[in-house]
């Protein structure tokens, strides 16, 4: 049986650059995704007794354990940070939601990259909030219900937040 720093530094150096990478990817920052990162290894510290370890009798069998509980407190603590951070106030029914499709990116790789370029770099421009909902939305292809529970807000807040994005898009693509 391994002491719990083996357990701990074995579990750390097998997943520690995946969890940084599933946290980034949700993310779009660095600095953030460490925070996460941090968060879920000390996490697992605090519990490291609960932890199968990477070396027991088992071996093997205990990574994709060790691999389900790092990347579940990470999805938690990613959901976390998001719903803190992005918990908006509740707007007003009945507004008529406009559909971002038409500026959906081509899954076609010989679509024309001087539109999908333009495109990202207009969603650039976007604040932080506007641009997490168009990459869950449009890049992830979330739903609005699924959008609604990871940012903790309302599916008619999110409804809104489309509107009130494809305007924008409108706008600055018609702009530039």
């Amino acid at each position: 049986m391994l002491d719990n720093k083996a357990k701990f530094t074995g579990i750390y150096t097998q997943f520690a650059r995946r969890v940084f990478a599933f946290a980034y990817n949700r993310l779009g920052n660095r600095q953030d995704s460490e925070d996460v990162l941090a968060e879920v290894f000390a996490a697992v510290w605090a519990n490291i007794d609960n932890f199968p370890g990477l070396g027991d009798d088992e071996g093997k069998a205990n990574i994709g354990s060790c691999k389900s509980l790092c990347f579940t407190i990470a999805r938690n603590k990613i959901n976390d940070l998001l719903r803190e951070r992005y918990r908006l106030p509740a707007f007003a029914d009945g507004i008529e939601v406009e559909d971002l499709s038409e500026f959906k990116q081509e899954r076609n790789p010989t679509a024309n990259n001087s539109i999908r370029m333009k495109l990202e770099l207009l969603v650039s421009e976007l604040p932080e909030r506007d641009r997490l909902f168009y990459k869950l939305r449009i890049q992830q292809n979330y739903k609005l219900s699924e959008i609604a529970t990871e940012l903790g807000i309302s599916l008619n807040n999110t409804k809104v937040i489309q509107n009130r994005l494809t305007k924008k898009l409108r706008k600055l693509w018609t702009r530039k």
